[in-house]
């Protein structure tokens, strides 16, 4: 049985790799940080609760499915802790009629694969998201995915830029109950997908 491949290969201006129990701090600008959290659920994690609660699940499952889940995103041109970016993930999903985000996660191979992103705050507006996400697709369909998912806040206007550039389409609109819901929620959560045939942007 081949050794499935890790991470997305490296890009222009991005390499990737996988999070480490040294990571607290960097894991930290992505979920302690309200303006990075303003799409996401839950609110600003203080440092303390980022290892038990994110970071050691995170890593358990990078070992649990490899080539899976959420994989740091470093610039070439930086070293230490300036260099990184942020995030990207996949996660096999086993699809249904409910939202996307309310599917249970899958098994390795399956063919549906969501696809994430997340950068601190210093990396928005350079195209980051876009480079990182086409690398992480490219890594998805390398692993034998089908089809890859997506889903945002409507109002998210630039992470939907993104998945549009990428040429995913959208594919409905869906109101999720949350319990602390973020300002645009009455907008409800876009939906969309990327299949075998369609062209990557």
């Amino acid at each position: 049985m081949a050794t499935p491949v890790k991470l997305p290969s490296p890009t222009a201006r991005l390499t990737f790799r996988s999070f480490s129990l040294d990571d607290l701090s960097l894991v930290h600008r992505l979920v302690g940080d309200a303006a990075v959290l303003r799409y996401l659920t839950g609110p600003p994690l203080p440092l303390d609760r980022v290892g038990p609660d994110v970071l050691e699940p995170l890593v358990a499952e990078a070992r649990r499915m490899p080539g899976y889940g959420r994989i740091a995103v470093e610039r070439r041109d930086l070293a230490g802790e300036a260099a990184f970016v942020g995030w990207v993930s996949l996660r096999p999903r086993v699809t249904g009629d409910r939202p996307i985000l309310q599917w249970p996660c899958g098994e390795p191979g399956d063919p549906v694969a969501e696809l994430g992103f997340r950068l601190v705050a210093t990396s928005w507006g350079q195209g980051f998201a876009t480079e990182a996400a086409r690398a992480a697709v490219e890594h998805a369909r390398r692993l034998g995915t089908a089809q890859v998912v997506a889903t945002t806040m409507s109002v998210n206007t630039g992470s939907r830029r993104v998945l549009e550039r990428l040429g995913f389409h959208h594919t409905r609109t869906v109101h999720v109950a949350w319990d602390n819901p973020n300002a645009g929620v009455e907008q409800g959560e876009a939906e969309y997908r990327l299949g075998p045939d369609d062209p990557l942007g």
